[in-house]
């Protein structure tokens, strides 16, 4: 759709975006869709440990106290680990009941947690929400009235948080290291779709919306984006500010595709909020409509809320890594609950709440995500990020612990194989948009205001937790 067109829809009335805020119940949602039916546990029935306070340790249980089989839960380990896995979680009930192999050596380090950067940020942006001094329906005009065209000023948050804000992705464009200026790159990329209508996976686009909620924090006294992420949300779930980096962009902005470098062991606290539907330590932090539309997909990727993975749908688009976005006709993890929401970071960062069973895995990586075979190492570069076989065992065996009740069991995977194919070199290269816009923003300025707070940033955060990779 030509830019034109788009203004003539918005003029006339006839986009969906509107229609797609005012949604009512759950696009997909129980046991008729994605994943496996799982009934309610019954935490009376098991030990329950309290959310750990700022400094504390977590909350320790076995397996037979929380409802899971010890043997199980080894193999689960050491699956994780064969797959070149970093660190791995596993929380029932609020009690630490399984870790991984190497969590001792890394436990404490902060990791870049690439895309689950965007489930940090959409939990900012929702405590923002709950307090009354922002809203999902306010437009990028509002807080930014010269940038862009009229269509990219009528892009809402809740378009950016659902990816669907039409306008071009551009893989080259979006990811090259600390960009420029993250909002001149979205509000001048040439919008394709109308708004609200068509799925794009998207990096400057969370950055964005970042940017949008930032001006409303500082209305209210707040210095910036993380000065109110830190006073109203990570100090709420214990965690220090000197024990992550999260980069921003030459301009300032917080970066929000990537760039959150985070301790695994905080990651488990920010896991246990989300799997206690906004609350933490018995404070609701995030209302539960925010939440609720958080894990909810959109009419144009129902496997996608806000920034967050739903496993309730039947069917999905894909991020399309290899350059091409594919809609795909079957579960995210048909082994996995229908409930499970969850984090997706490059190469195996993520966190999966299962809130009926209570469950909570959070996992680290080394180098490569789950699908990760010996045999072909290196050979699904071009597809990392899609949840195929090795997603699909980990969470057959996961339920496979459980012991409380009997969880469906899909068998084996047998859904589709790695596309090596669908590759989309104008989602890499494009002389206009990308080599051109590549070269108008600049390269590195060491004398810009994020530079320099990225700097501060990373020698404060190093002196106190040592010395971490960036990106890695």
């Amino acid at each position: 759709m030509s830019v034109a067109a788009v203004v003539a829809a918005l003029i006339a009335g006839t986009t969906t975006s509107a229609a797609a805020a005012e949604l009512a119940p759950p696009f997909f949602q129980g046991a008729a869709n994605g994943g496996v039916t799982t009934a309610k546990s019954d935490p009376a029935k098991f030990k329950n440990c309290a959310d750990p306070k700022k400094g504390e340790p977590f909350g320790t249980a076995t397996p037979q106290e929380v409802g899971l089989d010890p043997a199980v839960l080894d193999q689960l380990a050491t699956t994780h680990l064969l797959s070149l896995q970093r660190t791995l979680y596993v929380v029932r009930f609020g009690c630490l009941v399984k870790t991984g192999p190497l969590n001792a050596l890394f436990e404490n380090t902060p990791q870049h947690v690439w895309s689950m950067t965007k489930g940090f940020s959409t939990a900012v942006i929702g405590r923002a929400v709950t307090m009354g001094i922002f809203n999902v329906h306010d437009t990028f005009g509002k807080y930014f009235p010269d940038l862009g065209d009229a269509v990219h000023r009528s892009v809402t948050a809740q378009q950016l948080l659902q990816h669907t804000s039409g306008v071009k992705m551009n893989w080259a464009n979006e990811i090259p290291g600390v960009e420029f200026d993250r909002l001149k790159a979205w509000s001048s990329a040439p919008m394709q779709h109308a708004p609200g209508t068509y799925f794009e996976y998207s990096q400057n686009g969370p950055a964005t919306v970042n940017a949008m909620a930032e001006k409303a924090m500082q209305q209210h006294g707040y210095k910036d984006f993380q000065d109110f992420a830190q006073r109203e949300l990570f100090d709420e779930i214990g965690i220090d500010r000197d024990n992550y980096f999260w980069m921003r962009d030459q301009a300032g902005h917080t970066e929000g595709y990537a760039g959150l470098h985070m301790r695994p062991i905080d990651i488990v606290r920010f896991s246990l909020l989300e799997q206690n539907g906004g609350v933490y330590g018995g404070r609701r932090l995030i209302s539960p409509e925010f939440m609720r539309e958080a894990g909810t997909g959109s009419e144009a990727n129902p496997g996608f809320g806000y920034q967050t993975w739903v496993n309730s749908a039947p069917w999905y688009n894909t991020v399309g890594l290899n350059g091409l976005k594919e809609k795909i006709d079957q579960p995210l993890i048909a082994s996995a609950p229908t409930d499970m929401t969850y984090g997706w970071g490059w190469r195996g960062r993520h966190f999966f709440t299962m809130p009926n069973l209570g469950l909570d895995i959070v996992t680290t990586s080394i180098e490569h995500d789950f699908e990760y075979d010996p045999a072909t190492a290196g050979s699904e570069v071009a597809v990392q990020g899609e949840q195929l076989s090795g997603y699909h065992e980990f969470f057959r065996t996961a339920m496979h612990a459980v012991t409380d009740q009997k969880v469906p069991d899909p068998g084996p995977y047998t859904g589709r194989s790695a596309s090596l194919t669908a590759f989309n070199p104008g989602n890499w290269v494009d002389p206009i948009y990308t080599v051109q816009g590549r070269l108008a923003a600049g390269m590195l300025d060491p004398n810009k205001p994020g530079i320099k707070q990225n700097v501060a940033d990373l020698v404060r955060v190093m002196a106190h937790t040592g010395p971490f990779v960036l990106y890695n």
